[in-house]
């Protein structure tokens, strides 16, 4: 049981490694408008608050896009790879996708009302910014499984056309 701990965690150091940077590229590029949107209002000396960038539920939007790539990479090639905990994957995916899709769709439509209710922006800022980071860890670690699961078709791959070639080789030169 220790050594299969072992094997798993070790398995996942180098995918984790690429993973990590590749969400730190998804996540400085994904935000550009936020981090724009701070250098213009500190350009300017506009005063600014979480509420302003997230009374709209603007990181709902964000958590929906890491949330659909998350469920390609789970549900793909569904037939032929053994997806670790596939279905809590894909449950988490779910339900906080199900939040955002509420959060979201809440706050447009009450903006589009005639006479808007309102809203409970502190409400509406946690639950928008802890889906958005759920959304990053699901993402970061369908991507490392995602990895881990092709480094290991890679090698099988390549140690079959290693000893096919062998064959071939040796078959030609009369051997065998």
């Amino acid at each position: 049981m220790v050594r299969q701990l072992i094997d798993f965690f070790a398995t996942r150091i180098e995918p984790s490694g690429e993973a990590l940077r590749w969400m730190l590229v998804t996540l400085i590029v994904s935000l550009m408008p936020l981090w724009g949107s701070v250098i213009i209002f500190l350009l300017f000396k506009q005063s600014f608050d979480w509420g302003t960038f997230t009374n709209k539920a603007e990181f709902a939007i964000y958590a929906a896009s890491y949330l659909g790539s998350s469920a390609y990479i789970v549900t793909k090639n569904f037939k032929h790879k053994n997806f670790p905990f596939r279905a809590w994957y894909f449950i988490g995916i779910l339900v906080t996708l199900i939040i955002v899709v509420i959060c979201f769709a809440g706050v447009y439509a009450n903006s589009c009302n005639t006479n808007p209710l309102p809203l409970n922006l502190i409400f509406l800022r946690n639950i928008t910014l802890i889906a958005f980071a759920i959304s990053i860890l699901l993402a970061l670690s369908t991507f490392i499984e995602d990895l881990v699961l092709m480094n290991f078709n890679f090698r099988v791959v390549e140690e079959e056309q290693f000893n096919k070639l062998n064959d071939d080789f040796d078959h030609l030169s009369g051997g065998k």
